[in-house]
């Protein structure tokens, strides 16, 4: 459990009076936006905290299961129902991509390492060498007066992303310029219509956006809340990298450590009880706390308050206090343990570890984002993303999903019409690269079923007012759009829209029961990153999928 050290506010109020906003205030936001930023999302979402709330019961039956499985004397104080098999601690490395949001135009005078929002690829990879570090139990910093037990390997690393969502090699860097002068804490960094960067795939990437913040040092987002495009942390330009921590109040990069400690559900150190010493971290081995620890001047040795008034005091080396970034050390634990929790089957951060976004591309890459354009009774359009490594051509094979043998064809695009098909028949299609290195092998299957009865005509891909089938327009999409669909006889119906790799990124409808005829469905994409996606349309009879690009 743990609380806070007493503030002297009126310190801080002292030095922001006495520091105009561009100058110096923004290198001294110290501060963690992450609670309030909570509260703002449990305002807009009613229902938050309570699922929140159901998600923190489920993780604390995995960590106390864990616990178990390294403590027979923990298993007699805690039994949880059901008892799921202890899950164990694992190795886990988490892809990364930084999008960086910066005004070129403003400049810092004030320290010699922060001269402008700009930060350089150099700074990311010494972020990403100082979190890992951080996350290994290798920070260099003295634990005081508590034993070095209390500062462990987390097993949780970082790489920078080596594959783009599109299957093409990146650094996991991106950039924007921008005319704003700061963003405030409403994730409007976060969506390239509001001036930001749109995430990668949560479940594939963490997100960290990287620009000028209002007040704050950072903030970050739950697991708890799920993986939306919203989740991963924002960072201060002046907090990320590594700068002169002896002059710069968080300028050894543990801002980044400690927004990322949130993101994998870990809360501040003093609970957030204003001092009352009630709050929790939900960690036993952090001694109790009154308040942040905040400190202008470098502090060591043993430091004791109302909420641990013996020794060894309050854990201000902890990376979830507000300690300055020199005398940040540790993560506990039971803080690895709740972080861990977070991987377990079932934990809201699983689809994280099945991501190969980190995996260097290999010289001729399996094909992805397979789809059909447009489908009839007797013929189908198939459909593939661009693939590294491509000489030019592609080798495709298709069949019905009842019988073993393939049919096989090539194709010098990305696409291929087939013919010759039975109505209302389930068909499977894969796709080979074909590259100067030799052949990748075949992509996994994709199913389609064409249409049963009088199918409705092909609509072409970017045809406006069609009447019949499925399509969207504009396409490309740039925002608001509409997505029209026809259907031949009443029953239930669902509109989903997917990204190239089969991941569901929102559910326009689901299980409606319409009659027959024809429909328009407004949608805004604007929340989308620029690229490749498909609309399925579910009916009782047949799947239909039409593709979409989202150009901004």
């Amino acid at each position: 459990m743990k609380t806070l050290i007493p503030v002297c506010l009126w310190m801080l109020c002292i030095a922001f009076i006495l520091s105009p906003r561009l100058a110096v205030a923004q290198q001294d936001n110290i501060r963690c936006g992450t609670m309030e930023f909570l509260e703002k999302q449990k305002k807009a979402d009613p229902t938050l905290e309570a699922r929140m709330q159901r998600q923190e019961e489920q993780l604390q039956i995995v960590i106390a299961a864990m616990k178990r499985s390294k403590s027979s004397l923990l298993e007699k104080r805690v039994k949880p129902t059901p008892t799921p098999p202890p899950p164990t601690i694992q190795s886990i490395t988490i892809p990364v991509v930084v999008h960086i949001i910066y005004n070129p135009t403003i400049t810092y005078n004030i320290y010699p390492t922060i001269t402008s929002q700009y930060v350089s690829r150099q700074d990311v990879l010494d972020q990403i060498a100082i979190t890992n570090r951080d996350y290994a139990g290798n920070n260099p910093h003295v634990m005081g007066a508590f034993p070095s037990t209390l500062k462990v390997n987390t097993q949780i690393q970082f790489c920078l992303a080596q594959r783009d969502p599109y299957g093409m090699p990146t650094e996991g860097i991106e950039y924007r310029k921008t005319t704003l002068t700061d963003f405030p804490t409403d994730n409007s960094m976060k969506y390239y219509s509001t001036g930001g960067l749109d995430a990668w795939d949560p479940t594939r990437y963490f997100n960290v956006w990287v620009c000028d913040i209002q007040t704050y040092a950072g903030y970050a987002q739950f697991p708890t809340s799920g993986l939306t495009s919203s989740y991963g942390v924002v960072v201060d330009f002046a907090c990320f990298g590594n700068r002169d921590e002896t002059l710069v109040y968080r300028g050894g990069g543990a801002c980044l450590t400690h927004e990322i400690g949130h993101c994998l559900n870990l809360r501040h150190i003093w609970g957030d009880d204003n001092g009352a010493c009630t709050g929790t971290d939900y960690c036993d081995d952090t001694p109790n706390q009154a308040n942040s620890t905040v400190s202008w001047t470098i502090i060591s040795g043993e430091y004791t308050d109302a909420c641990s008034p013996m020794s060894p005091g309050y854990m201000y080396q902890n990376f979830m206090d507000y300690t300055r970034d020199i005398a940040q050390a540790n993560f506990t634990p039971d803080q690895t343990l709740r972080m861990q929790a977070c991987f377990a089957p079932g934990g809201p951060l699983v689809p994280l570890l099945s991501s190969n976004a980190g995996t260097p591309l290999s010289a001729c890459e399996i094909p992805i984002g397979l789809g059909t354009s447009t489908l009839s009774k007797s013929t189908a359009t198939l459909t593939w993303l661009p693939t590294y490594g491509n000489t030019g051509s592609y080798n495709i094979r298709y069949k019905k999903t009842s019988v073993s043998s393939w049919t096989s064809a090539t194709s010098t695009t990305t696409s291929k019409l087939i013919t010759g098909l039975s109505k209302n028949t389930n068909y499977e299609f894969q796709v080979e690269n074909v590259c100067g290195s030799g052949n990748s092998g075949y992509s996994a299957s994709y199913v389609f079923k064409t249409p049963a009865n009088v199918s409705p005509k092909d609509v072409a891909f970017d045809e406006p007012d069609a009447p019949a089938g499925l399509s969207i327009s504009p396409n490309p999409v740039d925002g608001q759009s509409t997505i029209y669909y026809t259907l031949t006889e009443a029953g239930n119906s669902s509109v989903t829209i997917y990204n190239v790799l089969g991941a569901e990124m929102v559910r326009l409808s689901a299980g409606q029961v319409q009659d027959a005829g024809t429909y328009s469905l407004p949608y805004d994409a604007s929340h989308l990153i620029p690229g490749l996606y498909f609309i399925r349309l579910a009916t009782g009879q047949t799947i239909e999928t039409t593709k979409f690009i989202i150009q901004k």
